[in-house]
């Protein structure tokens, strides 16, 4: 009894007059949710194209360097080089008793690959390699690698070229 007397005639008229929520002010909360929703989405999207992008670059930058170091360690063993018609490929020799002995040959092959001197791939997705000696000792090396893993165009495609020398030390 005590409760009713509380809320009074003042107090009925106080829940009478209380509105709730407008269909209007629901549809602006849904517009802003889907909105908020949307540029999340977007942002994660994007982010992670951009990771896969440079991941992909990452590797390429590093198949490149691999095939360099590689390329360079067989050069610095040798004593002299035969660099092939067209520039895209080299004999690596060492100086023996009985003359000079191929060591390595490394080769740009039709299928976008380096291969070695046992047909082994060096490394892939080779768009070209040029190799230059001035004296059959020192040896400049130019690789580029492209891949297009990662990307959604043939425009964003990942390139890397790389240039290195090498000396023969033998």
């Amino acid at each position: 009894m005590a409760s009713k007397r509380l809320i009074g005639s003042a107090g009925k008229a106080a829940l009478l007059n209380s509105r709730g929520v407008t269909i209007i002010e629901v549809l602006i909360a849904a517009l802003l949710s889907t909105v908020a929703i949307v540029a999340a989405f977007t942002t994660y999207a994007g982010t992670m194209h951009s990771w896969e992008g440079t991941a992909c670059l990452t590797d390429v930058q590093r198949e490149a360097s691999l095939a360099l170091e590689v390329m360079a360690r067989e050069i610095r063993s040798g004593s002299s080089v035969a660099i092939g018609a067209g520039s895209n490929s080299i004999s690596v020799y060492y100086d023996t008793e009985s003359g000079d002995s191929l060591m390595a040959t490394f080769v740009a092959n039709g299928n976008n690959e380096l291969i070695d001197i046992g047909g082994g791939i060096v490394t892939s997705h080779v768009s070209s390699v040029s190799f230059s000696s001035p004296d059959g000792q020192a040896v400049n090396i130019d690789i580029l690698i492209e891949n297009d893993r990662g990307t959604t165009t043939t425009g964003d495609d990942q390139h890397v070229l790389m240039s290195s020398t090498a000396v023969c030390r033998n």
